[in-house]
């Protein structure tokens, strides 16, 4: 089944979650020439506080850093809403001679961090060894810097272990990787968990905002390059409920918002700007592959058949009425480097054949699981759909909810105590390695599954310079992981912003749907 995007209004840009948060940084205070004289203020909507506090070594990679961490932190290299990738902190980059082994960086000379400290080769140093040297879910894509040797005041070389796939975009903030961190605050962790430390267009204020409420962005008169901003303040206002979003954008508390497939209709209808682009696959991570704590999720016949029990179209179709998703067997959507159509189908479902496979792995009767979801996630709807449909081939099903917030439910998943998780994944291949390794870290992978071939096809798309060549290892890479069912995905969610009419710069892509905080050349930053 293929999906039709909807569109309305195409050309706004919108924002919320990821591309949310990236674009509202974005929206920087008043440049130079082009500034009204009145200051202004841009409000973005995003779901929750930020996880981990406001380091962004322990948030990048998650939805919550494009929020939190990007109006603050200058990155290396930055990913525009094209898709194109140019410098930030840096001017130039790239493999010497060919070598996919080094990496090279120039960087501008006249960046400063807001502690009035100097953006050099010796300070990007630094904190690129404390996210490659932490225990934070972003260490692993730093695990193959070697060494980060400086070589002048503002040159240095990432010497790679091990090729890096798309190491400019991990670079970068939609890459979730590329914050650079003062090194005072470096040496003071603790300072970061409700201030900010960076070289970004705007700097934190903790005096002006609400812990878990309300997050304000004043703007950095010593950013290096104050025509990029047009907005004096940002502000980030948590909200997760779809009627109250509408409610807010409607009488101009927030400016854009993250939107609803349940509101889309409404808030077109009341005017404001409503954009479907990207998206992210929704489903369940089937844990326990090797049996430790449900023996029975460690035979692979057993796997395929949750997979073959779960009527996928129906599902999509009541989460997500009218368009805005599309039902899916794989972890990669259309579009990306390695989907692959030919396995669309693969798990069609079917009851009976679903039972004889249970069957025949000496499950005939069934046998009991828990699996666990995330209501601030809002994955815990589906997951009750899922309960039903493995009830049918006698799987019993129970549900654990976890309310709190989503760092509460990362840590339960980490504990190694549930079988299965609801999850939900970006649709970027590169950045499957702590879905699909062992000894990543984080809460994707937490009994270290393992797979020689699996394992095998990760370091031959990672060591592909041409890109078909990558593709086609993604490819079967996606085919081995469908095969040996580690997931049990769901559907791929289009991602649906709602912007005022009265903010001009936004525009979010197929591209990068998770538009950069700021452009940094200008041209797509919010203002109002």
């Amino acid at each position: 089944m293929r999906r039709e995007r909807n569109k309305v209004l195409r050309g706004f840009a919108l924002v919320v979650t990821l591309s949310a948060a990236l674009a509202a940084s974005g929206c920087g205070a008043g440049g130079s020439e082009g500034q009204t004289a009145e200051a202004t203020d841009i409000t973005f909507q995003f779901a929750g506080p930020p996880l981990s506090g406001l380091n962004p070594a322990a948030t990048g990679g998650t939805t919550s850093a494009y929020a939190y961490a990007t109006p603050a932190y200058s990155t290396l290299l930055s990913q525009r809403v094209t898709g194109e990738i140019v410098g930030d902190l840096a001017t130039e980059w790239g493999y010497p001679e060919g070598d996919n082994l080094r990496f090279d960086i120039t960087l501008r000379d006249d960046a400063t961090f807001a502690d009035g400290g100097e953006v050099d080769a010796a300070a990007v140093q630094k904190s690129l060894e404390y996210v490659r040297d932490g225990n934070f879910y972003l260490s692993s894509r730093f695990a193959a810097f070697e060494n980060i040797e400086v070589t002048g005041d503002y040159a240095l070389t990432i010497e790679l272990s091990e090729p890096v796939a798309n190491l400019p975009f991990v670079l970068t903030a939609s890459g979730g990787a590329g914050f650079i961190i003062s090194p005072d605050a470096i040496d003071d962790p603790d300072s970061l968990e409700n201030a900010t430390s960076g070289s970004g267009p705007y700097v934190y204020s903790p005096e002006k905002s609400v812990i878990d409420t309300t997050y304000v962005y004043e703007r950095n008169p010593d950013y290096y390059n104050p025509d990029a901003i047009k907005a004096d303040t940002l502000t980030v206002q948590v909200m997760n409920e779809s009627s109250t979003i509408l409610a807010a954008l409607q009488t101009g508390q927030i400016d854009v918002a993250q939107g609803s497939s349940m509101t889309a209709d409404a808030a077109a209808s009341a005017g404001f700007g409503v954009e479907q682009v990207g998206g992210s696959v929704h489903g369940i991570g089937l844990l326990d592959r090797s049996g430790e704590i449900v023996p029975a999720l460690g035979d692979v016949r057993v796997r395929q058949a949750i997979n073959m029990a779960l009527d996928r179209e129906a599902i999509t179709e009541s989460m997500l009425p009218g368009g805005y998703g599309v039902p899916t067997e794989q972890i990669l959507a259309e579009g990306q480097p390695g989907y692959d159509p030919d396995l669309v189908g693969r798990y069609a479902h079917d009851v009976d054949a679903a039972k004889d496979l249970l069957a025949e792995a000496g499950y005939a009767d069934g046998f009991e699981m828990t699996l666990i979801c995330a209501e601030t996630v809002g994955n815990c709807t589906s997951a009750e759909a899922v309960m039903g449909d493995l009830t049918n081939v006698g799987i019993s099903v129970n549900l654990e909810t976890v309310a709190v917030s989503t760092s509460a439910f990362d840590e339960k998943v980490a504990s190694r105590e549930y079988p299965a998780a609801m999850q939900r994944m970006r649709t970027v291949a590169s950045e499957f390695a702590p879905l699909l390794l062992e000894d990543v870290g984080g809460s994707a992978n937490p009994f270290q599954s393992e797979d020689d071939q699996i394992a095998q096809l990760w370091r031959e798309a990672t060591d592909a310079i041409d890109p078909d060549a990558q593709a086609e290892a993604y490819r079967a890479l996606s085919e081995r992981v469908v095969e040996e069912a580690w997931f049990a995905p769901l559907y791929v969610q289009s991602t649906v912003y709602y912007v005022n009419p009265e903010i001009e710069g936004f525009l979010v892509t197929d591209e990068n749907s998770l538009y950069s905080p700021i452009d940094v050349e200008g041209e797509y930053t919010w203002s109002k």
